[in-house]
């Protein structure tokens, strides 16, 4: 049978019909009339959206394990691990105390502390950081990077891509749509939760993040209030509306996303309310 009997637009693509708009499009414009429609939020009213949305009810500090500390040779920091059990008797975070020296135990009364909240791994990105014998250093994996990178899937190791628009990570965060538990308010509950921990220690907190690692973060430290001293972020994301328009959604995963959050709020509108210091290289 001839092509043209059997299409069912004349040129036989959707895509080519008068006044058609992809999905894209249409994200994109429902997207920007939610921004436009969004009303300036109090750090409490935030605050109480961000926990509904993100399905987070009161975070303590967790029970955690003591690993082996790491380290190479020449002039790398050394890293003492610890595994935090972030959900009832599971590890799903690995907290990382960079020092000069091997320690097994968290330090006890620490004036100052850095947390940091990578990219993809904080091994990597802390590895060369000088320490201040001021303010120690901690890197924290959340569930899904670093240490945290999940292990089981169809892919082999050499295949595996956290950036891969059809992976792990998109597949953990569909899941959790699926279960109305968002990956993402997994990530800010392990954030929480190391900072209630280290807060038995530490006089001081201040909270620091690179790349995609900046949204938990900045939820983490609006849901935190004054008990962050200071957030630093790096290099992350202008907003979600910027996300949504990008339109390639491998570079913007899906497991730093939150159904119908455009609604209500923004990242600029998040890091105005905690005073967020925001450098981009």
């Amino acid at each position: 049978m001839p092509h043209d009997e059997i299409a069912a637009t004349p040129n036989g693509q959707v895509k080519f019909l008068h006044g058609q708009k992809f999905m894209h499009d249409l994200l994109v414009e429902e997207a920007r009339r939610q921004v436009a429609l969004q009303k300036p939020l109090t750090l409490a009213a935030a605050q109480k959206e961000l926990s509904r949305c993100l399905k987070l009810d009161k975070v303590e500090a967790p029970y955690f394990r003591i690993g082996r500390p790491s380290g190479e040779y020449g002039g790398c920091l050394w890293q003492s691990r610890f595994a935090l059990e972030t959900e009832p008797g599971r590890v799903m975070a690995v907290l990382k105390l960079f020092t000069l020296h091997d320690w097994y135990h968290i330090p006890e009364l620490s004036p100052d502390v850095t947390l940091y909240i990578p990219h993809l791994d904080s091994s990597q990105e802390l590895r060369w950081r000088k320490p201040d014998a001021k303010r120690a250093l901690y890197g924290l994996d959340v569930r899904g990077v670093g240490e945290m990178t999940p292990t089981n899937g169809d892919w082999p190791v050499e295949m595996r891509n956290f950036f891969d628009e059809y992976q792990f990570d998109y597949h953990y965060a569909g899941l959790g749509m699926m279960f109305d538990e968002p990956y993402l308010g997994g990530k800010v509950k392990d954030i929480l939760a190391a900072l209630a921990l280290l807060e038995k220690v530490a006089r001081r907190i201040h909270l620091e993040a690179k790349g995609q690692g900046c949204v938990p973060a900045l939820l983490a430290a609006v849901l935190a209030g004054p008990r962050f001293a200071s957030v630093t972020l790096e290099d992350g994301p202008g907003s979600w509306l910027e996300m949504v328009e990008d339109g390639y959604p491998y570079r913007r995963p899906l497991s730093y996303t939150l159904p119908d959050i455009l609604r209500k709020m923004d990242l600029p509108m998040l890091r105005k309310l905690v005073k967020a210091r925001v450098f981009n290289h």
